[in-house]
């Protein structure tokens, strides 16, 4: 679909096909705008509007239980830090390497394992 037939949708079929709400993507799409006419207009400098975005999934139902996003600039952690995101101690939070620090927080938590020369992953370390 593009972006026009998207905005003509409805509240309820634009959250289904998109997994947020309207007003939030609209914000998105404002603060693109707004990095891309910056991107175009200053070559020069660095891009530190680039969007980045946390989304908190239920792996069971699929289902997008809640998001934030911010500029590109912050780090992973800290936007998961100023989202003020509770998870329940009995959920297991399966996170990427960018959210180091997360098992001082949220003890029922799991980061990948780093591999090394000496010692690479096995198969079971790569699931």
């Amino acid at each position: 679909m593009k972006f026009d037939q998207i905005k003509e949708l409805k509240d309820e079929k634009f959250r289904r096909l998109t997994g947020v709400r309207k007003e939030t993507f609209s914000k998105m799409v404002d603060i693109l705008r707004k990095a891309d006419g910056l991107k175009k207009s200053k070559s020069w400098r660095k891009n530190k509007l680039n969007l980045k975005a946390l989304i908190v999934v239920d792996k069971e139902t699929h289902q997008v239980i809640c998001t934030d996003f911010s500029n590109g600039k912050k780090h992973d952690f800290r936007l998961f830090k100023k989202s003020k995101i509770l998870i329940h101690p009995k959920v297991k939070a399966i996170t990427d390497t960018g959210y180091q620090g997360i098992q001082k927080i949220h003890n029922n938590s799991e980061l990948p394992k780093k591999k090394s020369k000496k010692n690479p992953l096995t198969k079971n370390d790569k699931k």
